[in-house]
């Protein structure tokens, strides 16, 4: 058997790619993201087919030609971008290959759509978070502040989307008070919907299955112990019969029809009530768990919607706990390095203790997979030493500040921030209030477009007579960079990511003789000292009127 992984990650799609090349299956792996996992002995090859984020088609022309070119039994999809890459060529990719628990829309909305699961958890009795769907700027913009408790939940309706042939993904954030939320939603809004919940204290826990036309076939529970930012790396496995789930849970996934593995997220609070927060239609973070506690849930999946055989049912539950290794030494280790050492020995001891403990397990450890584990630290030791060395290319970059003099037979000029969404905007619509002699335009580095500023730039901004209300900011991977005769930059950041892309010194500029620091995330009064920094330059430079 021969199998494909696409969107490989060091988690999910190892454990995936480890228990199916356990059960003698050959797997390859596409990796969206280069990670460690690509060298892993359980991947029998990988491939790197372009970034989706920029250039969709490109990606998906290569799978098919690769398709074309090799023969596979199946085609896994790990997380939300590959599932969206294989719904949005489904009848190409299906032609080539078996996509493995691709649902039909009816069912997958449920997984895509975070508010429609909100829908069908309530319908049949499950409680779920004080929520608002807010669909347009209008729609918030019509919601008395007094609704909202902070600190509040906002939450994309989808983690993943394709569109206008990029793939975009979208994250959660827990914002403290209305300036954020508002500056959220406007970030946000214009590309996909937006969920505002309430804040629900406790801990999580993952209902996961499998299930064939809405039938659930095996089943556990599992809770995360240690966590970080809402990931966790030590997960034990409990019974469906805790938590007083079972009964709903069977209602929903048989009302959803679902077909494959499943994961349905719950808070439990300090009352061992349980909340209702997403559904997961995908493998999860946790999957080693269900192979460690007797539900290999890879195996089955394979067996069943790869193989097309009969799985066993109701598997029996070897309760059990595991911890990816590897993550908490990263996260310890560098709290030991910050000077929070009681956390370290905490940690340290705990984990010594877990060694005696009966059914615990390690995810990954050095001796049985040393190729990923040493790659796994050679990756984090890279990007610590990149970071570190971009630091100190940016630091030496020398300023050159724009003269009248750079503008000699000069016609467009394009400003350029990080975000597009603060300064550069700003400084592209004052530059038209003092001259018409050039063609301005303004970008950033964010691949998200159509993102609203925020609210402290377009009050900062209405004083300077500029309206930045309604920009949109744009990215420069969307951007003809040959059409710009001069590019004006804010900072040394700016202008190493345009010397990264390949622009030539000659064409950068510093707007000012020092750099101009970002106001996003800061005050109206920072907002309006940065504006007027840069109105001074540009009347310095372009004031003709």
């Amino acid at each position: 058997m021969k199998v494909l992984i696409l969107g490989l990650t060091n988690k999910t799609g190892l454990a995936v790619a480890r228990n199916l090349s356990k059960f003698g299956c050959l797997v390859d792996a596409i990796y969206i993201n280069d990670v460690a996992a690509r060298h892993s002995k359980y991947v029998n090859n990988s491939y790197f087919f372009g970034d989706p984020e920029l250039d969709v088609n490109a990606f998906t022309e290569n799978l098919l030609n690769h398709l074309s070119d090799n023969e596979y039994d199946g085609l896994i999809p790990i997380h939300d971008a590959a599932l969206e890459i294989c719904r949005y060529k489904k009848q190409e990719i299906s032609a080539k290959v078996k996509i493995a628990g691709l649902n039909e829309d009816s069912s997958y909305k449920y997984s895509i759509n975070k508010h429609e699961m909100l829908t069908i958890g309530e319908k049949n009795g499950l409680t779920i978070p004080k929520s608002i769907l807010i669909e347009t700027l209008t729609s918030f913009q019509e919601i008395e502040r007094t609704n909202f408790n902070f600190p509040i939940v906002a939450k994309p309706v989808s983690s993943a989307a394709i569109r206008n042939n990029k793939l975009y993904a979208y994250s959660v954030k827990i914002c403290k008070n209305y300036e954020e939320l508002t500056n959220f939603i406007r970030e946000n809004v214009n590309s996909v919907n937006i969920l505002i919940q309430e804040f629900v204290k406790g801990y999580g826990i993952g209902y996961n299955f499998i299930s064939k036309n809405g039938k659930i076939q095996n089943e556990y529970i599992h809770r995360r112990i240690n966590e970080n930012n809402g990931v966790s790396s030590l997960r034990e496995s409990l019974t469906t019969e805790n938590y007083n789930l079972k009964t709903k849970v069977t209602k929903i996934v048989e009302e959803m029809n679902w077909n494959g593995i499943g994961m349905i997220e719950f808070m439990i609070k300090p009352d061992d009530s349980a909340v209702l927060m997403e559904f997961n239609g995908r493998f999860f973070g946790s999957v080693e768990l269900s192979a460690k506690s007797g539900i290999n849930l890879p195996v089955l999946f394979l067996k069943q919607f790869i193989l097309d055989q009969e799985i066993p049912e109701n598997l029996p539950l070897k309760r059990s706990s595991v911890r990816y290794i590897h993550d908490e030494v990263i996260l310890y280790s560098s709290y030991l390095f910050q000077g929070k050492s009681k956390l370290f020995y905490r940690w340290f001891f705990e984990l010594i203790g877990s060694l005696f403990k009966s059914r615990h397990y390690f995810e990954t450890t050095v001796l049985n997979d040393y190729r990923f584990s040493f790659a796994f630290y050679r990756y984090n030791l890279k990007r610590i030493f990149s970071k570190l060395k971009r630091k100190k290319k940016v630091k030496q970059i020398q300023i050159k500040s724009l003269s009248k003099t750079d503008l000699t037979g000069i016609k467009k000029i394009t400003y350029v921030c990080f975000g597009n969404i603060c300064r550069s905007p700003f400084a592209h619509f004052i530059s038209q209030i003092y001259t018409d002699q050039f063609q301005f335009d303004s970008i950033g580095f964010v691949n998200k477009e159509n993102r609203l500023s925020p609210t402290n730039a377009v009050l900062a901004a209405k004083n300077f007579s500029v309206n930045l209300d309604l920009h949109l900011s744009k990215s420069i991977s969307n951007f003809d960079n040959y059409e710009t005769d001069l590019f004006i930059v804010m900072d040394k950041s700016n202008y190493y990511e345009l010397q990264q892309r390949g622009i030539p010194d000659s064409k950068i500029r510093f707007l000012a003789n020092q750099e101009i620091t970002d106001p996003y995330g800061k005050s109206l009064d920072q907002f309006q000292d940065i504006y007027l920094k840069i109105e001074k330059e540009i009347i310095r430079i372009f004031n003709t009127k």
